[in-house]
């Protein structure tokens, strides 16, 4: 899928996707993860904090194809259905901003009466809706999937944070979801989230409605050899100097963890001009 991405400040940016100019390796997960796309295997991704969970994902949807479409939904901070049907409703309007009118998309969901805004700082729309109580919420949610099927598109519906479900106020969510997997069969879904142990309380407890849905990834370091190509590479290009001894210490400093690995090269290359120096702390 083709997108205009902006330019980080670095070559190394520590949040948000840049394109895959800017991602390093993950290939044998992104081959994980379109098996199971083009097999229709829902997914569960996980791994401990800043590893790159939510850049993998993001890659995997810059590799789709002209017909094929992702949805990427965030729970963070989510905390009932009201709320998971409303950045749903944000979500498709990102996946179709082609569309001439947006309001298009709910002639099937009249009871929605979304207010569609869009933020003053990212141009990203914003939605609020008019939900009573959470059965309207749930019959709303239904309403969204059944308008997703009946698109030519091959859809992707990626919920990210997942674990937040467990903390919902509606304890029966996880039913109405399993329930809407079954119901549309043609879209893809998958699952991510960094709190492993509420994610195996979801998946793994034989007495909840998702046990035994998802096929899991876990996500691992980067290869640490193929971490300092990387690195060095992005330096060369900027035509600045960094040793593979220097590559090696940041990365054994910060025991190959993406984000402080990310942060600590943004640093050096943020403040040296040409030849790289490093002091390891005490």
């Amino acid at each position: 899928m083709k997108i205009d991405y902006s330019t980080p400040n670095t070559p190394f940016p520590t949040f948000g996707y840049f394109g895959p100019k800017y991602f390093c390796d993950r290939e044998d997960e992104l081959h994980a993860l379109d098996l199971a796309f083009h097999g229709n295997i829902p997914i569960l991704l996980t791994g401990i904090r800043r590893l790159g969970k939510t850049g993998l994902l993001h890659h995997f949807l810059h590799h789709r194809k002209k017909k094929e479409v992702g949805i990427f939904v965030d729970l963070l901070n989510v905390g009932d259905m009201r709320g998971l049907v409303a950045k749903l409703s944000e979500a498709i309007l990102r996946a179709f901003p082609e569309e001439k009118k947006y309001k298009a998309i709910w002639e099937t969901t009249q009871k929605l009466r979304p207010t569609i805004s869009f933020d003053e700082f990212s141009g990203l729309p914003q939605v609020s809706l008019s939900l009573s109580n959470e059965k309207e919420a749930e019959r709303s949610f239904t309403h969204l999937l059944d308008s997703l099927s009946s698109r030519s598109e091959q859809l992707v519906l990626i919920f990210d944070e997942f674990q937040q479900v467990i903390h919902f106020e509606d304890s029966h969510v996880e039913s109405v979801l399993r329930s809407e997997m079954q119901q549309h069969p043609s879209i893809h879904y998958i699952f991510s989230g960094s709190k492993t142990h509420l994610l195996s309380r979801i998946f793994q407890d034989s007495t909840r409605p998702f046990y035994g849905m998802v096929q899991s990834i876990y996500l691992e370091k980067l290869n640490a050899s193929v971490y300092q190509k990387f690195i060095a590479t992005k330096f060369s290009e900027a035509g600045k100097s960094i040793s593979n001894e220097l590559i090696k210490e940041i990365i054994s400093w910060t025991d190959g963890h993406t984000y402080y690995t990310q942060y600590v090269c943004d640093q050096l290359f943020s403040g040296f001009q040409k030849k790289c120096k490093f002091k390891r702390p005490d």
